[in-house]
């Protein structure tokens, strides 16, 4: 088929007032969440809302796997999603 299509990550986080996370995005070639090669990290930071992306990327793995970290503001809530 050629190259492969691209893949962007997205992540945000919602909570009350200033918000942060760091959002860790891994490639692996097993189902199993370890051992992944790290394709992109975003730090979505705002107040209440925030958003982050990375560039787009042609990596090629069956399985990826995310790691919330650092999450700051009120009942902050994180997610990530992969739009192909």
């Amino acid at each position: 088929k050629g190259l492969p299509e691209t893949k962007t990550f997205w992540g945000e986080v919602v909570g009350t007032g200033a918000v942060t996370a760091t959002i860790k995005i891994y490639g692996a070639r097993t189902a199993t969440a370890t051992n992944g090669v790290l394709v992109a990290t975003l730090s979505p930071s705002g107040t209440t809302t925030a958003v982050d992306s990375a560039t787009p990327s042609f990596a090629v793995y069956p399985y990826y796997y995310v790691v919330f970290e650092n999450i700051t503001g009120t009942g902050a809530t994180v997610r990530a999603e992969v739009f192909y």
